[in-house]
This record gives structure tokens, C-alpha cells and sequence, in this order.
């Protein structure tokens, strides 16, 4: 099932100079062993800032309350699925335009800086928004015989995406233990030029030209200044097809060198067993072939609080525990390696090891069928994912070869 989340963060600057507020709502796949994971994620920014454009006379000299900029919404949606052993997910990440200020095309006030807002005269206005692009004419629209506020423009959106695939080695050839990792990053930007996406630009938010009025002279009789409207307004600046990001693909092996630490710990297991006969050597040989692999009915049992466990499920987890704890040594039982080098006891533990996994997951099955869909809604991710069978399939195809 997927559960909705909703919060609100509202965000203060110092001394009064902005502030704006954040919502957010998130829809997820709870299941945790789920094939298939759904995440989407919406978040809309508002708020207000002070601004040196153009102060109302009630507020402080050369000051006023403008919009903030940056993106107002933000869409983000991932969706995970195992292939086999493979995983893969896909990220898509939508953003609406940065706000802008439409300006002049240079200083009118004498500040040295040209970043003075623009302004629509009404006699020009259609002409002006005939030519501009369709996502920005309503805000040119609700300007005509006035000078702009500052952030009161928006661009357009944008469009970044990500492919991620990881796979076991062994899986196309590679010795058991590597590992392979593709990434293709902004894919979606094959969609450039697509009709209906006009304006969208595809990769990071794409940078406008904001310069809308070029001064053509003075009118010393009206006090204005006069202007015409210029042709690159609200279009991206410097982009081939509307493509901030190209599309990126990148192809990693990891190799491990060396030992690893779970062969330093079969050669442990190796010696122990071959140096010590007694019951603590198949004690130690036991927590080493084990390793990494937790006891979890016994963690059900005494370290998660959240669930509330029926008296009857406290006795079932009590036996899958005891159960759990021998499988190891019951599997190790007959292994008696020659020496800390004998290659037929080495392959001996490995299987214990692969063969344990088998067994293990057929118990976190029964722990799964014993839990009720209520108490599994309470757990946190990481205890979810104990009861995640790929999370014992991949230890499994990742164990390093003897």
C-alpha cells in the first residue's frame, strides 16, 4: 500500500529581511520487500523578501516585500524494481521555473548596475505580448502601465532524470564478488523538441534572458522613457535545445583486491577449527562463517519495541530463534579441515554459509506470515528490510569465492 505524508516547514531569515515556508507531501510504497518501490514527492516554496526595487513610500527607504525566488514547486518521483538480482530505479525530477524580474536593457536610475525592472506601456502591450513566450504573457499581462515587481515573472520548467542498474558480477561472466553499476543520467533529454514540451528545459533549471525593454530614447514631456519590446526575452540563455544537462552514461566494475572480509573470516573459521577441536572452536568457527547474517527472530525478540507481540508469537519467535542459532553449527558439525589450508574444508564452509542462507530465509517467511499487517505498518525501514528475502539472495550471490 502506498501512505500519503504531509508536513508544512516554515523558514524565518534574520532581522525580518524574508521569509517563506515550505509543504510537502510524499506518497510511498510502505511494503519494504516489495519488488516494486513507488516514491513521488511534491513540495511548494512561498514566502517574501526584501527587494531594492522600487519601495512603496509606507515601507523603509528603497525597500518592499517581493516574492522570493527560486522554484515554487518541486515534483520528484523514483520507482525501484528488482530484475532477478538486479536492481534498478529510475528518479524523475520536475521544477517549475526560477522567478525573475523582467528588466531594461540598461541603467535608468544611475546606480551604476543595470538591473532596473522594466516597464509595459499600454499603448505597446499586445504588440509586447504577442512576441514573448506563452508561459510568461499572463504575467505581462497583469504589468501593462506599470513597472514590474520584483520576482513576479517565472520560467519555465524543468526536466531531470536519472537510470540507475546494480547487478552481481557473476551475473555477466565476472568472478563471484564484483560488482557492476550503470548509470545514464538525463535521459529524458531525447525529449527535446517534442511537441507539447515547448519550453521545457530538460537537465538543472534553465537560466532566462530577462531583459525585456530595450530604451530606445527619453520622452521629455510624458517623464518616461521609451522602449520596445526585445525578442530573446523569457528564452533560455545559451542552450542547444533547450538541453541545460546531455545525456551521460557511465559503466563502473568493482573488483575487490585483496582479501576480503569475508574470506579473512572463513580463514579464521579454517583455523579455529583446525587448532582448537574442542566446543570453542566450533563456537568461533560458527559466529565467523555467520557473519553478517543477524539472528532475527531474536532481534523481533528483544530489540524492536514499536510491535506489541500476542504471547503466542513471543513462543513461535522463541523456537525460530533456537532454530536459527543451529543451523551453523549443525552444518559445520562434520568439517574438519587438515590444516588451515585445506581447500576441500574451505569449499565445506562456503557451502554451510550458501546452504544457512537457504534455511534462514524460509524462516523470515514464517516470521513474516506470523506478524499481522498492522504490526508490520510499525516497523521502522531498516527493521523491514530484515524481512527482506533479497537482502539474504544478494549476500548470497555477493559471497567471495575460496
Amino acid at each position: 500500500a502506498a501512505l500519503p505524508t504531509a508536513t508544512a516547514s516554515p523558514v524565518f531569515a534574520p532581522a525580518g529581511r524574508s521569509d517563506g515556508v515550505q509543504y510537502r507531501l510524499r506518497l510511498a510504497t510502505r511494503d519494504a520487500w516489495a519488488r516494486t518501490q513507488l516514491e513521488a514527492n511534491y513540495s511548494w516554496n512561498g514566502g517574501r523578501q526584501r527587494s531594492v526595487l522600487g519601495a512603496p513610500a509606507f515601507d523603509a527607504p528603497g525597500l518592499q516585500r517581493a516574492q522570493a525566488s527560486g522554484n515554487r514547486h518541486t515534483i520528484m518521483t523514483s520507482l525501484g524494481t528488482w530484475l532477478g538480482l538486479a536492481s534498478v530505479r529510475a528518479t524523475i525530477i520536475a521544477r517549475s521555473g526560477l522567478r525573475f524580474t523582467p528588466l531594461a536593457d540598461r541603467d535608468l536610475n544611475g546606480d551604476g548596475l543595470a538591473n532596473d525592472a522594466a516597464f509595459v506601456p499600454a499603448e505597446q502591450a499586445s504588440a509586447w505580448i504577442g512576441q514573448v513566450p506563452a508561459s510568461l504573457r499572463p504575467c505581462l499581462r497583469a504589468a501593462v502601465g506599470r513597472i514590474f515587481r520584483p520576482n513576479e515573472c517565472e520560467g519555465p520548467w524543468s526536466i531531470a532524470s536519472n537510470l540507475f542498474a546494480q547487478l552481481p558480477g557473476r551475473y555477466v561472466g565476472l568472478p563471484r564478488g564484483t560488482e557492476v553499476h550503470l548509470q545514464i543520467s538525463n535521459p529524458t533529454s531525447l525529449l527535446a523538441g517534442v511537441r507539447g514540451l515547448g519550453g521545457v528545459s530538460f537537465g538543472s533549471s534553465a537560466f532566462i534572458d530577462q531583459r525585456l525593454a530595450q530604451i530606445t530614447g527619453y520622452d521629455a514631456m510624458a517623464q518616461r522613457f521609451e522602449s520596445q519590446a526585445l525578442t530573446g526575452f523569457g528564452r533560455p540563455v545559451g542552450l542547444a535545445r533547450t538541453v541545460t544537462d546531455p545525456v551521460g552514461i557511465a559503466i563502473s566494475i568493482r573488483v575487490p583486491l585483496g582479501r576480503s572480509q569475508f574470506t579473512k573470516r572463513i580463514d579464521d573459521a579454517m583455523t579455529a577449527l583446525a587448532t582448537d577441536t574442542a566446543a570453542s572452536g566450533q563456537e568461533r568457527a560458527t559466529s565467523l562463517v555467520i557473519w553478517g547474517l543477524p539472528n532475527v527472530p531474536e532481534v523481533f525478540l528483544t530489540e524492536i519495541r514499536a510491535i506489541r507481540l500476542t504471547e503466542a508469537q513471543r513462543l513461535t519467535l522463541d523456537s525460530l530463534r533456537v532454530a536459527w542459532e543451529t543451523v551453523i553449527p549443525r552444518a559445520i558439525a562434520h568439517v574438519t579441515p587438515r590444516s588451515a589450508n585445506d581447500g576441500v574444508a574451505r569449499a565445506a564452509l562456503l557451502q554451510a554459509r550458501l546452504g544457512a542462507i537457504e534455511e534462514f530465509m524460509g524462516m523470515v517467511v514464517r516470521l513474516r506470515s506470523l506478524l499481522t499487517q498492522e504490526q508490520l505498518a510499525q516497523l521502522e525501514p531498516y527493521e523491514a528490510t530484515l524481512l527482506n528475502l533479497r537482502v539474504f539472495r544478494w549476500s548470497e550471490a555477493s559471497a567471495y569465492p575460496l
